[in-house]
């Protein structure tokens, strides 16, 4: 054959073109792109590219190749919007949380514009503290009554104790201020990353760099003990009427006049979060592991590999654990996991307040659940949550997000 014949060499590039055509759609026909979605709140209807598909929970089976816009739909709710790669041969599963409508929500106006120290309600006044430094004090019917710039930052906890607020900045500073006026009474440089733990007998207890003071009211700086390991702040309390923490290679320290009482707990890797109690002490360890030991370092019970991180650990009823993005109710006698859940976004916060479990996500959500964990209904925020308190003789709640503070009154209230 005279494969310089150019009608030959014309029919070969077109075989060659209508088999890759060919081939191609018989891939295409065999790909599969499986999107499964549910959702906690029950019915959901879903739109792709404005066309309703289905209604939760559902299977959409074959959807096409490239970007495809989904919206998500319920009578009561924010409708959601998602837009997803769809790629050949994906199997993809979604649970689709929406924002309750119902819910209200008062947003405070504020001076600062970012938040990471949870506001407070403490004697009928709100005390809200902005990143940028920025300290804002309302009363109850959220009239300013003073502001105060510090001009540094604030990612701490602040204290409040009678007419004194303690505030602490990444900076190193710890500033005492007058409740009532918003005036610096007292302040101290301290290095670096002020966090100010508790008041206990009239007496401030604080972390800073790597040391444990002790400071009076008046500001004066009673003791100042340096630490060899990081302290594992939320572990902090007084047992037996002793200052006692636990640090992150596993040591409890409780401070005696001048002197340590150590404990050693096992523990794989470095501690995430702890809670010492009267009887025991509960470790929630970097390899996933949760540990109770009584204070004599005997095991009671372990839980391994079951926690991812970033970890946060409390104690109601049963102890509260987010890991990743995932909550974990766990009875604190025998260790048994009484509940186990997977949330759309990762967590940072969770406690349990005015007969509900509250969960706040790192990027939108405040979750609501009954004390068992079913779920009730959920709220975006649009931001990051770092805190959640209840509002006294309210049936309401103080919330913290990144972008601002707002009242947030109960479901179903």
């Amino acid at each position: 054959m005279d494969r310089s014949n150019p009608h030959i060499a014309i029919l070969i590039v077109l075989l060659f073109i209508v088999g890759a055509f060919g081939l191609t759609f018989y891939l295409f026909n065999r790909a599969q792109i499986t999107l499964t979605f549910t959702s906690p709140h029950g019915a959901v209807d879903i739109y792709m590219d404005g066309v309703q598909v289905g209604t939760t929970p559902v299977a959409l089976e074959k959807v096409p190749f490239g970007f495809r816009r989904f919206s998500f739909v319920k009578n009561g709710f924010e409708t959601k919007e998602w837009v997803y790669d769809c790629k050949p041969n994906m199997d993809y599963g979604r649970e689709i949380f929406l924002s309750d409508n119902s819910i209200e929500t008062r947003v405070i106006p504020t001076v600062g514009t970012k938040f990471a120290s949870p506001a407070v309600f403490v004697d009928d006044y709100y005390l809200i503290v902005g990143t940028e430094g920025q300290i804002e004090y309302l009363d109850s019917n959220l009239q300013k009554v003073w502001t105060n710039d510090l001009g540094e930052i604030i990612l701490a906890p602040t204290l409040v104790a009678q007419n004194l607020i303690v505030v602490g900045t990444f900076e190193g500073s710890l500033y005492g201020l007058n409740a009532k006026d918003g005036r610096i009474i007292w302040h101290h440089n301290l290095g670096n990353n002020v966090t100010p733990l508790t008041l206990n007998d009239d007496i401030i207890w604080v972390y800073a760099g790597n040391n444990l003071l002790s400071i009076d009211n008046s500001g004066q700086i009673l003791t100042d003990k340096p630490l060899t390991n990081k302290m594992i702040v939320d572990s902090f309390c007084f047992l037996n009427g002793l200052p006692t923490f636990i640090d992150e290679e596993g040591f409890l320290f409780s401070m005696l006049e001048e002197d340590w009482l150590t404990t050693e707990f096992p523990v794989r890797g470095k501690i995430q979060s702890s809670i010492i109690t009267e009887n025991y002490v509960y470790i929630l360890g970097s390899m996933g592991d949760l540990y109770c030991y009584t204070h004599d370092a005997g095991q009671v019970y372990l839980i391994e590999h079951s926690f991812n991180l970033p970890a946060t650990l409390k104690l109601d009823q049963n102890l509260l654990i987010t890991s990743g993005n995932t909550i974990s109710l766990v009875d604190p006698q025998d260790g048994k996991i009484v509940l186990q859940r997977e949330l759309g976004e990762d967590l940072n916060e969770i406690c349990v307040s005015q007969g509900l479990l509250l969960v706040g996500g790192e990027s939108r959500f405040l979750f609501f659940f009954t004390p068992d964990g079913d779920f009730i209904t959920a709220k975006d925020f649009a931001s990051s949550i770092f805190g959640v308190s209840s509002l006294p003789h309210t049936k309401s709640f103080l919330v913290t997000t990144q972008n601002g503070v707002s009242i947030v009154k109960k479901p179903g209230s």
